[in-house]
C-alpha cells in the first residue's frame, strides 16, 4: 500500500507484464501451421479435382475448369480457379477445426479484470 512509484508496485507491474508475454516460439509454430495448412489445402484441391474427374462427385462445367481467355485467362486456365476456391474452402474448414479443438483443450481463462459469472438465485416459493 505504498505510493504509486514505489518499488513494490513497479515489481508487481513487471511481473504482470512478464506473465502476459508469449514465448516467441509460438509465432513460428503459427506461421508453420498457416503455411502447412495452406499447402495441404492446395494438395487436397488437386486430389479432389482428379478424383472428381474420375468419380463425377460434383458437376463442374467446362467453362469453370477452362474459362475463356480474359485478363486472367492464362492464370485461371486448367482448373486453377476451381483449385484456388477448393483450397480456400479447405483452409477455412481446417482452421475452424483447429480453433474448435484449441478451444476444447485450452479454454479461455478469465483475466484479472473480468467479472465473475453471477450466481443464480432460486426464486422463493410462495
Amino acid at each position: 500500500m505504498g505510493r504509486r512509484g514505489s518499488w513494490e508496485f513497479q515489481k508487481r507491474e513487471r511481473d504482470r507484464a512478464e506473465a502476459k508475454r508469449l514465448n516467441p516460439v509460438w509465432r513460428g509454430v503459427g506461421c508453420l501451421l498457416t503455411v502447412g495448412i495452406g499447402g495441404l489445402g492446395f494438395v487436397f484441391a488437386n486430389w479432389f479435382l482428379v478424383q472428381n474427374a474420375i468419380n463425377h462427385w460434383i458437376f463442374l462445367p467446362a467453362a469453370l475448369i477452362n474459362p475463356s481467355a480474359g485478363a486472367f485467362g492464362s492464370i485461371l486456365a486448367r482448373g486453377n480457379l476451381v483449385r484456388i476456391v477448393v483450397a480456400l474452402m479447405f483452409l477455412l474448414f481446417a482452421f475452424a477445426l483447429v480453433n474448435f479443438f484449441y478451444a476444447i483443450f485450452f479454454p479461455a481463462k478469465p483475466g484479472e479484470y473480468d467479472v465473475r459469472t453471477p450466481k443464480r438465485r432460486r426464486k422463493p416459493r410462495r
